[in-house]
């Protein structure tokens, strides 16, 4: 276990680090291509250092992360799986004890809270490539 975590080359982005907004991305730079560091910064985010992001955790309130991860397979079927909402669009939001599940099919699905600080989302390696989607499930999270 140990060493699939020291395998990791996580990259962290601040959302419009110039006004020091605590919103945060991080990603696996070994998992996803330079598609989704250029979708990044297309969408004003720049890029930072884990300690960055560990100050801004502990000097400000509100301060929000979301870790973009490979979706293992049980996620990758819940991504691609055919629901009765989907009739009305391709995304939806299913309510949770305590948390909500947002999925945009075939694309990405994100766990969070609006209480949480740490929010996940799961995705293929392809993440970014096709930025109309892409961005509309990073603006869900903004």
């Amino acid at each position: 276990m140990n060493s699939q975590v020291a395998d990791k080359s996580l990259k962290y982005f601040q959302y419009q680090k110039g006004h020091k907004v605590p919103v945060f991305v991080c990603y696996d730079a070994t998992t996803y291509g330079s598609d989704l560091a250029t979708l990044l910064t297309s969408m004003r985010f720049s890029d930072c250092t884990e300690a960055e992001y560990n100050d801004a955790a502990k000097q400000l309130e509100h301060v929000r992360l979301l870790e973009i991860k490979e979706a293992s397979p049980a996620v990758a079927r819940q991504i691609a799986h055919v629901a009765a909402s989907d009739r009305y669009g391709a995304e939806s939001i299913v309510p949770k004890d305590g948390y909500r599940v947002y999925r945009y099919k075939g694309v990405a699905l994100m766990i969070y809270a609006f209480s949480a600080t740490h929010w996940s989302m799961g995705c293929d390696q392809s993440f970014g490539s096709n930025q109309q989607e892409a961005r509309v499930v990073l603006n869900r999270f903004l």
